[in-house]
């Protein structure tokens, strides 16, 4: 649950960042916070993400069912952060591909490097819940 509201709090710090893109405050500073805030948040997700499955696999046969109905509202908690947080991840490639380096050159995109993760995550986030359900 911590973990996914310092997600959804870093998701937040984005959108904030990416309005200062092409501004007079963009430069390498803001750029540099972008990609560590990016990063740090992927690294989060997937912390989060394995330890969801290990609460599913310990709670699996269990009688106890608010222990089922919470991980199931982290779950969808988690999936919601997931989803915004990729949605800015699109939005920050789309801003620093169209508004270029600061400056006005042409500079290595660091986030066209992102292979993906938020996209995994939500694919086993709903395989687990498919294995759930059977």
């Amino acid at each position: 649950s911590n973990n996914t509201q310092i997600i959804s709090t870093n998701v937040s710090s984005l959108e904030k960042l990416i309005k200062q893109l092409g501004s007079p405050s963009d430069g390498e500073p803001l750029r540099n916070r972008l990609h560590t805030l990016s990063h740090n948040t992927q690294m989060l997700a997937s912390e989060t993400n394995t330890t969801l499955k290990n609460l599913g696999a310990s709670t699996q046969g269990s009688n106890k069912r608010q222990q089922r109905i919470q991980l199931e509202r982290l779950r969808k908690d988690f999936r919601s952060s997931l989803t915004r947080f990729q949605k800015v991840q699109e939005s920050i490639q789309e801003n620093v591909t169209l508004r270029g380096a600061p400056g006005g050159g042409r500079d290595r995109n660091p986030f066209q490097e992102t292979d993906d993760v938020e996209a995994d995550l939500l694919v086993a986030a709903d395989e687990e819940e498919r294995k759930r359900e059977l």
